[in-house]
């Protein structure tokens, strides 16, 4: 089946005002308007906010006639020309799948490397001169942390089972994909998981079994994050404790203690809990501190940095992860 706006949804939510992100989601917006896809954007500035929950009620509001949809960030992007929605739904239809991950590799490109793509060369001209940080991960239907990213569905499977959305500080793809994957492929998080979630997965899991798949593909990361990243530990030290379904209604709540690896950890967390007394605290610091993006530092790299290029080739067959 190709590409067909009538049948094929690719949906993007984003929160903040955030120079890069905000140019980010733009620059994506034209890409995919550009193919055959009915593409629907939600933004907002909201102090509490969830990307799943905005994509849950989205979903509702589809196009009667859209059978399939994709969730993508708002910061990634297929390789030059990999053709990853066709390549993707193929995949889904031919294995029939009821969800799948479209990546099985994450390539993090520079602030540079980012500029090049969404404000320069939009059709992929030059693209050997873009710069990319060294950092290159696995997704997790390959083993690896990066969850979510871009992911494609029947509608009708997101209709049955909705994604959790109560995931306030991110990490909701993280969380989800403990509901996609295989009972017996444990992932890194699971044992951290307070019951009141866990219990959550275990129900959502009974609800639907799926059958989920990976097409082998590198995926391409935009530049956007702070460089406050001690706040990324201080975040993943609380939630997995304070992810519960009532948390709406809990956001007075004391902290608890932080789950921590390491006393080095312990230290940072210490020290950027300073003040912070509620869940309600922690929320707002944390969304505020993520919003504050460094222009000096992307000014500096994008003039001075120079790093090699880095080409990307995906021949190999689609995978599938279920039983």
């Amino acid at each position: 089946m190709k590409l067909n706006r009538e049948k094929v949804a690719i949906i993007f939510s984003l929160n903040g005002i955030s120079k890069w992100r905000s140019s980010n989601l733009k620059f994506l917006e034209n890409f995919y308007s550009r193919q055959d896809v009915y593409v629907h954007t939600s933004t907002g500035n909201d102090d509490i906010y969830s990307k799943e929950k905005n994509w849950n009620e989205i979903i509702k509001r589809l196009p009667e006639s859209i059978e399939y949809v994709f969730l993508s960030d708002a910061d990634v992007l297929e390789t030059p020309k990999f053709n990853i929605l066709q390549k993707s739904l193929d995949a889904l239809i031919d294995n029939d799948w009821d969800g799948m991950q479209c990546f099985t590799h994450i390539r993090y490109l520079s602030p540079i490397g980012t500029a090049n793509i969404t404000g320069k060369d939009e059709d992929w001209t030059g693209f050997n001169r873009f710069s990319f940080l060294k950092k290159i991960e696995k997704s997790g239907v390959n083993g690896g942390k990066a969850c979510g990213g871009l992911l494609l569905f029947k509608k009708e499977y997101l209709q049955k089972v909705p994604l959790i959305d109560y995931c306030i500080m991110g990490s909701g793809d993280t969380i989800n994909m403990s509901v996609w994957m295989p009972h017996e492929q444990k992932l890194p998080h699971e044992k951290v998981y307070n019951d009141d979630l866990w219990n959550d997965i275990i129900e959502r899991r009974a609800r639907r079994e799926i059958r989920f798949g990976a097409l082998p593909a590198t995926l391409l990361h935009l530049y956007h994050r702070s460089t406050n990243n001690d706040n990324y530990l201080l975040r993943n030290a609380f939630i997995f404790q304070i992810y519960k379904q009532n948390i709406m209604e809990n956001l007075e709540e004391l902290l608890p203690y932080p789950q921590v690896k390491n006393i080095e950890e312990y230290g940072i967390i210490k020290k950027r809990c300073c003040g912070l007394k509620t869940i309600k605290d922690l929320v707002l610091y944390f969304n505020n501190l993520r919003e504050k993006e460094s222009d000096d530092l992307y000014r500096f790299l994008y003039l001075h940095e120079n790093k090699s290029a880095y080409t990307v080739t995906d021949n190999s067959s689609p995978h599938y992860y279920g039983k």
